[in-house]
């Protein structure tokens, strides 16, 4: 590349950042580089005076910053429309090799970030995405802590890219090749672009993370994304109806070779979606159901369903779903799998409605109550009890298994050890009551 390309488009997206966005160009500005780069910044009409600081700054620095102030706001446009939109902005002005994220509300604090980035994808051309760790600040609880997404430099495994078990890394901290930017198709439909592009990004090559802090991210904070989908519980069901939709594409798109990661980030939305209802009762979860079907034209109805189904499992004890009603009168034999309060939710369920069933089960026998069991068998049975039945191993089952039935009632870190049990033996006759997608499968 000639001395005077751009070598990085730092991509800068802002809305109503009038206390932030100072922040984020200064962050830009003070970067060291070897190289040229650009900082594009797209006000989408704000209206708390955001776009006169953009100004500002672009006239400042006339040869480093574009500002792109919209005329009026595109949020609530339709998904395409506003893809559309961006994609005609980011073919005109994002020149650079890589493209670095900053939304208006987050910053830069290390003055080397862009050239650490740029240096490590230069000499890893295996490397589709660069990552690091940063600094959270929550206005949620006033506090302030490292994120630690990670904890040491490694390229991350596919499994972790799409389960996020300690959350995504955060948005400020990523560069990417500009092949895997202008996403199309499914991939351009999901709301949650970041995730996204890491999944897309891990069909092409690998991510690398940095522990090392370089940024800061805003979290929770008045007008912010993340505090929208929280506070309205509805944007929230829809958001995570899309994403489940959009894993469902992917995993046809990668023909399942992620299948069982895919599914485990589909339950991790589901809980999600149950926390954000926690303060509801279901006549109100019901109503806010089907505002969410008229406005989706039924899209997510199957999602939405379940996820009111798992919500009274957990929540009624009254509640006795026909499906288990159906798996119940068609095995002769039933057993619980699982001592806790999921198992002895189902065995009030059962009980509530004259059905019995003989005992729970558990991965070891216990000499008192389990709060919750673990994968695995044994052969002995354990001469404990829980609510007058017996507590004991898969072995101790002494019937044919053709006529055995189980119903699982763990939470769902255990269900994701048991799952692969359950699957491989297929002498197994079961169901998952308190898992959404298992039910939509």
């Amino acid at each position: 590349m000639e001395s005077n390309q751009i070598m990085v488009s730092i991509w800068c997206r802002t809305y109503n950042h009038v206390k932030y966005i100072r922040d984020a160009l200064d962050g830009f500005i003070l970067q060291r580089t070897n190289f040229r780069f650009q900082v594009v910044v797209f006000d989408d009409a704000s209206t708390d005076g955001t776009s006169d600081i953009v100004r500002e700054y672009a006239e400042k620095y006339p040869e480093l910053i574009i500002a792109i102030i919209a005329e009026e706001n595109t949020w609530h446009r339709p998904r395409n429309e506003n893809h559309k939109m961006s994609r005609g902005i980011w073919e005109r002005h994002l020149v650079g090799k890589y493209i670095s994220y900053c939304e208006g509300d987050d910053f830069w604090i290390d003055p080397n970030k862009l050239q650490i980035q740029v240096d490590y994808l230069e000499e890893h051309p295996e490397c589709m995405m660069i990552c690091h760790d940063a600094v959270v600040i929550d206005y949620s609880d006033f506090k302030i802590y490292p994120h630690h997404t990670y904890f040491e430099e490694r390229y991350l495994t596919e499994e972790e890219v799409i389960i996020q078990y300690r959350g995504d890394f955060p948005t400020a901290s990523t560069t990417i090749r500009r092949d895997l930017f202008n996403l199309s198709g499914f991939f351009a439909q999901c709301p949650l672009g970041d995730y996204t592009h890491e999944l897309y990004a891990i069909t092409k090559g690998k991510i690398y993370f940095s522990p090392r802090i370089m940024s800061v991210y805003r979290s929770m904070h008045e007008g912010s994304w993340c505090r929208a989908h929280s506070d309205n519980i509805e944007k929230g069901l829809l958001l995570r109806g899309n994403v489940i939709d959009f894993l469902r594409e992917y995993d046809t798109y990668t023909e399942g070779a992620y299948h069982h990661a895919i599914i485990y980030k589909e339950s991790l939305f589901i809980l999600d979606s149950l926390y954000l209802c926690r303060n509801l009762n279901v006549a109100e979860i019901e109503k806010i159901i089907q505002k969410c079907n008229e406005k989706t034209n039924n899209q997510y109805e199957n999602f939405l369903m379940h996820v009111e189904a798992v919500y009274r499992q957990m929540n009624e004890e009254e509640y006795f779903p026909s499906f288990m009603e159906e798996f119940v009168e068609r095995y002769e034999h039933i057993y619980i799998w699982g001592a806790g309060k999921y198992g002895q939710r189902v065995a009030r369920q059962l009980l509530g409605n004259n059905k019995d069933f003989e005992a729970f089960i558990v991965s070891e026998p216990v000499s008192e109550p389990v709060s919750e069991p673990v994968s695995g068998s044994v052969s002995e049975p354990s001469d404990r009890k829980v609510m007058g039945k017996p507590v004991i191993g898969v072995e101790g089952i002494p019937y044919s298994m053709e006529s055995v039935g189980i119903i699982v009632a763990v939470n769902i870190q255990n269900w994701d050890e048991l799952r692969g049990y359950f699957e491989k033996d297929e002498k197994f006759h079961y169901i998952y009551p308190y898992g959404v997608t298992e039910m939509i499968e």
